[in-house]
């Protein structure tokens, strides 16, 4: 069986864990930042917005990293 032929998995527990760490660190973010927002903006959700713009950009980069197989990345290794 080649590389193609086989069926992409992802580890779902992993995808779960990451997904409820990152909701906790929103719902954190919020709250202790809800006062500062308001206070300076005028909008307690002010840097809950931009967390989540860049949570779900992180999100997004992750998954198409995660489609790409990994032997592609391998001459990257070094410089990197």
């Amino acid at each position: 069986m080649t590389r193609s032929e086989k069926k992409k998995r992802y580890d779902g527990m992993l995808i779960f864990v990451v997904l409820l760490l990152v909701a906790a660190g929103l719902v954190i973010l919020y709250s202790t930042s809800a006062y500062n927002g308001q206070v300076k903006f005028h909008d307690p959700f002010h840097y809950l917005k931009k967390q989540g713009f860049a949570t779900l950009l992180g999100l997004f980069g992750m998954a198409l990293i995660a489609r790409v197989d990994y032997h592609k990345w391998v001459p990257l290794a070094i410089p990197a």
